[in-house]
Order: structure tokens, then C-alpha cells, then sequence
């Protein structure tokens, strides 16, 4: 009930982004899912862009 409440007025101002085929979208890849790649904090924080199929 509790966590109902608290997502509900955490989700209140954001969109779901629906993408079609052939936009154009930027990706932030966090270092905690990508520890190899992501290893200096003075790495770029997104990489794009990249066209979606």
C-alpha cells in the first residue's frame, strides 16, 4: 500500500517514451552494469547516437 502511494507520486511527471523505427535515440550506460567499460569517471556518461531498427 505503502510502496503504491510512494511509486505514484514518484512516476507523477514522467512520460513513457515510445520510439518508432528509425528514430534517432542517445544511450547512458551506467557503470554499475558495465564495470569494464565504464571505469574512469571521467568517461562520457552516454554514447548515440544510434538509429533504432
Amino acid at each position: 500500500m505503502q510502496n503504491e502511494k510512494y511509486a505514484q507520486s514518484n512516476n507523477k511527471g514522467k512520460r513513457t517514451m515510445i520510439f518508432e523505427e528509425g528514430d534517432w535515440v542517445w544511450l547512458y550506460l551506467r557503470k554499475e552494469r558495465f564495470p569494464q567499460q565504464r571505469n574512469s569517471k571521467l568517461s562520457p556518461r552516454g554514447d548515440g547516437s544510434f538509429q533504432v531498427l
